[in-house]
């Protein structure tokens, strides 16, 4: 027998996950996020199938997946034609053997029914260009040397390469 809430069928489906490792590979383990469900509706109707054939449950802007070690911040439309698109890398340094690498993004091929025609870098705040941006530099004993600091992307260049922990905005001209 179904259980019913207030005279109406109810189907609820959801999962836990529990992780017990503190090796190096457990970071990865954490990739699927437990907000995804935490906002999941109660699914009401006689069944699932009924359901999956009633409504469309999934659609994606990307034409194939981002790496699993990066996560789209921001995909905003500014105007017509310009997006602030926003990558960060999940892991820092160390955290994973694998997933700790630096990666590269191909975003001229990422997006379905959209293609760059240029990008400008941001600050993270987006309220420059990262060109315009003037930094205090410091003489840190054993730091990076004054002027390494990370050059912009170039406007026609659409591979973009995050370090670990790394969050790059870009304000970019789609077609």
């Amino acid at each position: 027998k179904q259980k019913t809430a207030y005279e109406i069928c109810a189907c609820l489906v959801g999962s836990e996950m529990c992780i017990r490792d503190r090796s190096t590979g457990a970071a990865a383990l954490e990739l699927d996020h437990p907000l995804e469900y935490a906002f999941a509706k109660p699914l009401v109707g006689s069944s699932i199938a009924s359901f999956l054939a009633d409504y469309r449950v999934g659609y994606s802007a990307l034409a194939r997946p981002l790496p699993p070690n990066v996560h789209l911040l921001t995909f905003k439309k500014l105007d017509d034609d310009t997006y602030l698109v926003r990558f960060h890398h999940l892991f820092a340094v160390g955290e994973d053997h694998q997933l700790s690498k630096a990666v590269t993004v191909d975003l001229s091929t990422l997006f379905v029914g959209f293609a760059p025609v240029s990008l400008v870098e941001l600050s993270l705040s987006a309220n420059q260009p990262l060109t315009d941006v003037n930094r205090l530099v410091f003489k840190v004993e054993g730091g990076p040397a004054p002027g390494s600091l990370p050059k912009p992307q170039p406007s026609t260049d659409f591979n973009i390469e995050l370090t670990p922990m790394q969050t790059r905005t870009f304000k970019v001209t789609m077609k």
